[in-house]
């Protein structure tokens, strides 16, 4: 087992519960195999169309005329106990990345208040979790939680919403390499309920990132967000899982 495996065991061990895989569903498993992509909803008029590339076989095509365009994809709604996990998991590429852009790329889990309008905004409850990405070579990878209070996923006036902590009051944030035109890189949050709060963890490339929320929390689920920040460059997505782990089983003493 590698040390960055043992040391989230440890950690949850020490919370009061053990992570196990047994038992884990999917919620969302998008290859994207058609042209028409009906189950996704684009954020701020954003223009979505299933694409194949040499590096990427079969992806979702995100582009917009605006910032913070990204699309949205719901998936049945789950609270989470105690001891349960969702995890989303992508890859990414950007064809032309452009200038680098301070927290360029946001991804995340949500709950979804879509309220049906042209416009393609949610309405203020669109509360969760999410990571917001630098594209630059010397970027900041920041996981956070996003209050709802704009409108739309992780984008607008509260695009960084509150940042979360990871000991000693850090900001949740270190360098990250950035992406190059037509790298394809992999991204993915877990987000786990466990006895005093909620348990990020994050991944960019070969970036990690972990934090806490122990106020305010958010257990409620039904979505998952990608989006740009304050750019409006065009996205591939490609391998969309959302998994759901359940509560572990604790082994009976004998």
């Amino acid at each position: 087992m590698c040390l960055r495996s043992l040391s989230r065991v440890v950690a949850a061990t020490s919370a009061g519960w053990l992570l196990s895989p047994a038992g884990a569903a999917f919620l969302v498993q998008d290859d994207f195999p058609t042209g028409t992509p009906a189950a996704w909803q684009g954020q701020l008029g954003a223009h979505l169309e299933v694409v194949r590339t040499a590096s990427t076989p079969s992806g979702l095509l995100v582009s917009g005329k605006t910032s913070f365009c990204g699309a949205v994809r719901n998936f049945p709604p789950v609270e989470l106990k105690p001891g349960e996990k969702l995890k989303l998991d992508f890859e990414l590429t950007y064809p032309a990345p452009g200038a680098p852009v301070d927290n360029g790329l946001r991804f995340g889990l949500i709950h979804n208040g879509e309220d049906g309008s042209a416009t393609g905004r949610e309405s203020v409850n669109d509360k969760g979790y999410g990571a917001l990405v630098g594209l630059g070579t010397s970027a900041v990878f920041s996981l956070t939680q996003d209050a709802g209070t704009e409108g739309t996923a992780f984008g607008g006036k509260d695009s960084s919403g509150t940042l979360l902590t990871e000991g000693g009051g850090a900001k949740s944030g270190e360098a990250f390499t950035g992406l190059k035109a037509g790298q394809t890189t992999h991204f993915s949050l877990e987000v786990t309920r466990t006895p005093s709060g909620i348990l990020l963890e994050g991944q960019a490339g070969q970036s990690f990132r972990s934090s806490q929320d122990k106020g305010g929390l958010q257990t409620a689920f039904n979505a998952l967000a990608i989006s740009n920040g304050a750019h409006k460059a065009e996205f591939i997505i490609s391998k969309v899982r959302v998994e759901h782990f359940p509560a572990p089983v604790f082994p009976v003493a004998k």
